[in-house]
């Protein structure tokens, strides 16, 4: 089976959920010996030599509104040209990387990822803001013949609101890296009595992942410290005592190195998808503290998270108060719970064998 794998984001070049999820799907994939021929954004600055991997620049834009959609709509034209010439199964597509390829020559699957342009615009003008992107996401996801979702909430969205019929959905899950999966080597100090609670973040510098609300909770909880992962302009930093920065990590075992040294992920926000790093938390054997978003109130039903309703700085200090108050061996024993259920359950070996039987019986439907 001949794959085009589409993706605008791949770790590590880019950062964010959506660039591990493509890099790890893809080579997990290969693995099962499937011919995959990778098309990928990358800045003009350069790029890693990466087997299989055929890098287009991202064509930026001015930052006016609608501007991610228009660059998206001529990266995508790029790939089509290039996808001109070679013969393929299937397209699997991340995001609306496939939103300018109008007639491909074979079965189309989207992954959306987490909607997020569909969970965010409470009101009139971030709804007018929002539209450009649902505009996209609708035109195209019309068109597919798969795609992907990560569970009820994501199929709701897709059936009732975009319109897609049930039936060319693709249920698939999320996973960690293979950093994840094995104990940290090097130096942990979470089994060593200490006097301060830490609390983690780790998200992109953008309003709907609530550092606001983890900056704003550290306020409330003085005698706790807050660590925040991730490139954050200096302005946005706090003064507070009990917050620490420690910028972006691209290496995968140094993140899990951090992860080791705390005791609670905290997951305040307002929009996500199946968020990877809720995932890496449990991996870690942390005890998560999310808000009710994306796949979390799905995952809170087979893991103990405790959660809150999103935007509610009340419900995620209250969440927060009850952690850090927990028996260390209470909190073990959750973080236990929740390794063993990524492990079982939440690994690319999953997710790719499940990817590969959706190909097949879509391949079967379209060539009968």
């Amino acid at each position: 089976m001949r794959i085009a794998y589409l993706t605008d984001a791949l770790f590590p070049l880019q950062m964010g959920g959506m660039a591990k999820y493509a890099r790890f799907h893809m080579e997990t994939l290969r693995e099962r010996d499937a011919l995959i021929d990778v098309f990928a954004s990358a800045p003009a600055s350069g790029h890693p030599e990466i087997a299989g991997v055929q890098w287009i620049s991202w064509p930026g834009s001015a930052a006016f509104p609608g501007h991610y959609v228009r660059e998206n709509r001529r990266f995508s034209e790029e790939i089509g040209a290039r996808l001109a010439d070679g013969t393929y199964d299937v397209i699997f597509a991340h995001g609306l990387t496939a939103m300018s390829l109008k007639e491909p020559k074979c079965p189309l699957i989207v992954h959306p990822h987490g909607l997020e342009s569909f969970q965010l615009g409470s009101g009139i003008l971030s709804r007018l803001q929002l539209l450009p992107l649902r505009r996209a996401f609708t035109q195209l996801l019309l068109r597919a013949d798969g795609i992907v979702s990560f569970g009820e909430f994501f199929d709701r969205i897709l059936v009732q609101e975009i319109g897609v019929r049930a039936e060319v959905l693709l249920r698939l899950g999320n996973a960690v890296s293979p950093a994840f999966l094995s104990p940290v080597s090097g130096s942990s100090d979470r089994g060593i009595p200490r006097s301060t609670f830490r609390f983690l973040f780790v998200g992109r510098d953008e309003p709907r992942k609530g550092l606001d609300l983890f900056l704003r909770a550290a306020i409330k909880i003085p005698t706790a410290e807050f660590c925040v992962v991730g490139h954050h302009p200096v302005q946005e930093k706090s003064s507070l005592r009990n917050v620490r920065f420690l910028g972006e990590i691209r290496e995968e075992r140094a993140l899990r190195s951090v992860y080791s040294q705390v005791d609670a992920l905290v997951l305040p926000s307002r929009a996500e998808g199946f968020p990877t790093v809720v995932l890496e938390g449990m991996a870690s054997a942390l005890t998560i503290v999310a808000a009710r978003v994306g796949v979390i109130p799905d995952l809170a039903q087979q893991a103990q998270v405790f959660t809150f309703e999103k935007d509610d700085l009340t419900g995620l200090i209250e969440s927060l108060e009850k952690v850090s108050q927990m028996s260390a061996g209470d909190r073990q024993a959750i973080g236990e719970k929740n390794r063993s259920l990524v492990l079982a359950k939440y690994c690319w070996d999953r997710v790719a064998d499940d990817t590969l039987n959706g190909i097949q019986e879509l391949v079967k439907r379209a060539r009968p």
